[in-house]
């Protein structure tokens, strides 16, 4: 939230303007409905008071107290870089009413037969009237060989409502396709208009969803502007107060999947789930079973599960549609392909641990991983428990760039920038009791609930446990705990721990095995897979190199060796080189000089 009238908005509130002093209807905290919560917008500040129930401050308290400024351990990597060199904000469209009256009232003439055919779906004029709904051959400047549904989503502001957002959808026969409007904003459908007052709130997927809902009496419904792909921070938020959330997704693998990942990130103590069959949405059932039918259907929700528990049968039918969709997950790729040869997919839920002596690399192929999957769009966490975020955000510009840390300038920076906008990567670092594994497990359900965050690195071990009397003992809580979260929330927990001192019998170039992870017996036990990052030590030729980093007694060439990996195909050992002043990884292989020569070394 960025101003007052962000928050005022969200809440779909009505305010009236005297002056400098802006009323609103509603008190967030005593609920007086008088206007009697003012706001004075003169100042930058935004000082507020309600002149009810004393409650007084200014916009940064009042986020405070509503619980909407956004998790301070998680920053966005991209937004750290921009703090260096800031962009000029792309200005999002927005259109008024009037706007969509002419493509509205062509559809109420039938034009392209796009009222028909709305009707053929279940949908009464009334309905169609409500939401605006459109006829056109226009979208995103290019004209459409055939005609479209045209779906406004309104959004209540200051001066009353702006359509905010608009999406495309092709009107049979036509094969079935959707766009959206280019730089508009992503509200939620019909948000303007619900009740936020109220004590539950239908959630569904899809705009004729949400239509079909409203039209056969569940009025206070809202639908998402992304279908079952993913969830906005802002709409979390925009359902706090809500407490009870009815989840009407679609029947089919994709929406049981969004279904079953909301009530984690909404509350699985508020969230009901609506039965709808396997393969249909709201607007089937209106068709073929008419309103009422659908009205009832969603009044006969089902709690959530019972948490840990799920019937065999049920496991079997789940993924059975899956496998037959092709939908069902198959884990995330490592960095590299021997990396997944050795090691096998990551799949959700798992806690994957990393181990290797100091300055092997093993952090810098972490953040490189992390890095990688996020550019897949899969939002990831990296937290260091031994680094700012800025010390992080360095690395990260290094690494992309391909630049060393003296030749850093700001335009590299904005290079980085350009190419980390808009990707889902998150650094954090502790801000309170960083000994205290619970903290850090209670930032990591901020960071999932707000930012849909499913990848976690922790750096490292010690920093969760240094504190506690009995380390061992707190190791083996932190780790036990870590994997239980990823369990519970179909996450994947990726664990820095680093070996033990080996014996001198075992020599400078002894390689480490899982059992000489420092700590707890229990860590890789806890553990569905790890690795450790080997990189051979080479004895000190002269008095200078005892005083020198020592990383310049190691190979360059560094081997990724498995130590527990469930779903491998064999093949134990990667070489990989690490380019030392770029902090990145790349892959060795047998053609690569610098490989044969360490293997003839």
């Amino acid at each position: 939230m960025k101003n007052i009238h962000e928050i005022i908005t969200s809440h779909g509130l009505k305010t009236r303007q005297e002056r400098n002093e802006l009323l609103i209807e509603r008190c967030f905290f005593c609920d007086n409905r008088n206007y009697k919560f003012s706001v004075n917008t003169a100042e930058e500040s935004q000082p507020w008071q309600c002149f009810v129930c004393g409650e007084k401050g200014n916009f940064i308290t009042l986020c405070r107290k509503l619980n909407l400024t956004e998790v301070p351990e998680a920053l966005r990597v991209g937004d750290q870089i921009q703090a260096i060199e800031p962009e000029e904000p792309v200005q999002l469209k927005t259109f008024s009413r009037e706007w969509a009256e002419i493509p509205h009232n062509d559809l109420l003439a039938d034009k392209d037969n796009a009222l028909t055919e709305l009707k053929k779906r279940g949908f009464s004029e009334e309905t169609i009237r409500k939401f605006g709904v459109g006829v056109t051959r226009e979208h995103n400047g290019k004209t459409s060989f055939s005609p479209l549904w045209l779906i406004p989503y309104y959004t209540q502001g200051i001066f009353g409502q702006s359509i905010t957002c608009i999406k495309y959808r092709t009107i049979p026969p036509a094969e079935k396709k959707m766009w959206r409007e280019k730089d508009m904003d992503s509200p939620l459908f019909n948000a303007q208009a619900i009740d936020y007052g109220a004590e539950q709130v239908v959630l569904c997927e899809g705009e004729f969803d949400a239509m079909s809902l409203w039209q056969c009496g569940h009025r206070n419904v809202v639908s998402t502007s992304t279908g079952a792909k993913g969830f906005k921070p802002e709409w979390v938020q925009a359902l706090s107060d809500f407490k009870t959330i009815i989840l009407c997704y679609d029947g089919d693998t994709a929406g049981q999947s969004a279904t079953r990942d909301l009530i984690r990130r909404l509350g699985e103590d508020r969230c009901y789930t609506v039965p709808i069959p396997s393969g249909q949405d709201a607007n089937d059932i209106l068709q073929n079973h008419g309103e009422q039918f659908l009205f009832d259907l969603v009044n006969n929700t089902v709690t959530s599960p019972v948490e840990g528990v799920d019937q065999v049968s049920t496991v079997i039918e789940r993924d059975m549609a899956d496998l037959m969709s092709g939908d069902k997950p198959e884990g995330l790729d490592w960095l590299f392909p021997s990396m997944v040869k050795s090691l096998g997919k990551v799949e959700e839920g798992s806690l994957w641990v990393v181990s290797g002596r100091r300055g092997v690399g093993k952090t810098t192929l972490i953040k490189q991983q992390m890095l990688s999957w996020a550019k897949q769009e899969v939002p990831c966490l990296f937290f260091c428990g031994e680094m700012t975020t800025s010390q992080v955000t360095r690395w990260y510009v290094q690494s992309i760039t391909g630049t060393s840390k003296e030749a850093l300038t700001p335009e590299i920076y904005a290079e980085a920038y350009r190419q980390l906008k808009g990707v889902p990567l998150f650094t954090a670092y502790p801000t309170r009791n960083s000994g205290d594994v619970d903290n850090v497990i209670e930032m990591f359900d901020q960071a999932y609930k707000h930012y849909g965050v499913k990848v976690f690195a922790v750096d490292n071990l010690m920093t969760l446990t240094g504190t506690a009397r009995d380390v061992y003992g707190e190791q083996g809580r932190a780790v036990s705990k870590l994997k239980d979260w990823a369990v519970y929330n179909h996450t994947i927990v990726v664990l820095i721990a680093h070996p033990r001192k080996l014996s001198a019998d075992r020599g400078p170039r002894g390689i480490e095995t899982a059992e000489d992870i420092a700590g707890s017996a229990m860590i890789m036990n806890y553990a569905d897979g790890g690795f450790l990052v080997y990189r051979e030590m080479t004895a000190p030729q002269t008095s200078d190199d005892l005083h020198n980093e020592h990383e310049s007694l190691q190979s360059m060439l560094t081997y990724m060796i498995a130590l527990k990996a469930r779903e491998s195909e064999g093949g134990s050992m990667t070489p990989l080189f690490l380019q030392g002043q770029f902090r990145r990884f790349v892959e060795a292989t047998p053609a690569d000089d610098r490989f044969s020569e360490f293997e003839q070394g």
